[in-house]
């Protein structure tokens, strides 16, 4: 990490100004890391050990030994504390070596929860941030939970900036994807109200980030039918219609979800989901495909109906 921070021209935390990151809620390796730096002057330079943010360069050199920074995320003042975290958020970023797991046996996601419970806008937002990233590895999105993140997270999906409402999204997708209880304690202090609302409202990567969020969300356990109520289902079938390659396959992942129940089966059907989901088996890309397949194969099944609308498609 050091070899590649000096790349890009940056030193000393000061020069990481800040870190933005799409994150597919079910393709972890896919994400995209975008660094804004600025030029530091000879003066900051010069000043730059005296921060106690610095640590992060040794914390490179020696591989995985994240403890000085995790130390300023508990110690510092509010302005450390929201840099540590935008820090903590791009080391989390890729996983390749590991990182995400050394991050939380390092102790980061307490106060990172913490942080999202205190922080100021942007500290919250950049709490967000790590904890998305983090939440990509099963064993840290369970410790997410347990810290107590999910009421703070829907929170942000209330009142937070646009920007932190996408995070929110994208961390709760993760918390959702491989534990029926989680769903349920994200479903409970009404998360999925407010992802249509985001499915609705927001902007092109928003909606994307909340389909995302509502596919694995209505995996089983009842609450097709609360994604159903909420309105998810005409929205889904505009982003469908409309929305990017990315956003057309979480689009169709939550309709072969929602399809295991017959009530919203039908509603799929009459909402005029069918030929979209034939085009999208036919023009979608490799994974798009198998999610569209995936629906078509529930819908068809049981009622005539829609055994014919398939078929006619």
């Amino acid at each position: 990490f050091a070899d590649k921070f000096a790349e890009l021209g940056v030193s000393t935390l000061e020069d990481l100004q800040d870190v933005d990151k799409d994150m597919l809620a079910t393709d972890v390796g896919l994400n995209k890391l975008q660094i804004n730096k600025r030029s530091a002057t000879p003066a900051a330079a010069a000043a730059a050990p005296a921060d106690p943010l610095n640590v992060y360069i040794d914390d490179m050199e020696r591989g995985k030994d994240f403890s000085g920074l995790v130390g300023v995320l508990v110690n510092g003042d509010l302005e450390q504390r929201e840099k540590a975290a935008n820090v903590l958020a791009t080391l989390a970023d890729d996983n390749q070596n590991g990182h995400r797991q050394a991050i939380a046996e390092a102790g980061a996601i307490p106060p990172l929860v913490q942080l999202l419970r205190d922080g100021s806008a942007e500290a919250k937002g950049n709490a967000a941030g790590a904890l998305r990233n983090l939440s990509g590895d099963a064993g840290c999105a369970q410790a997410i939970a347990e810290a107590g993140a999910i009421p703070l997270l829907v929170q942000l999906l209330r009142n937070g900036s646009a920007e932190a409402k996408e995070k929110a999204a994208v961390t709760l997708g993760n918390l959702s994807a491989n534990s029926n209880d989680r769903r349920q304690a994200i479903a409970e202090v009404g998360a999925i109200p407010l992802l249509v609302q985001l499915l609705r409202d927001g902007n092109v990567e928003a909606k994307e980030m909340a389909a995302g969020a509502l596919w694995y969300l209505s995996r089983g356990d009842g609450l097709e039918q609360a994604v159903a109520e909420a309105g998810a289902i005409p929205l889904l079938v505009q982003l469908l219609r409309d929305g990017s390659a990315e956003a057309k396959g979480k689009a169709a992942g939550a309709f072969a979800n929602l399809s295991c129940d017959d009530g919203c089966a039908q509603a799929i059907l009459e909402v005029g989901a069918i030929p979209l989901l034939v085009q999208l088996l036919r023009d979608g890309s490799a994974k798009a495909k198998g999610k569209a397949a995936g629906a078509l194969w529930y819908l068809s099944r049981g009622d005539g109906l829609r055994k014919q609308a398939v078929a006619e498609a």
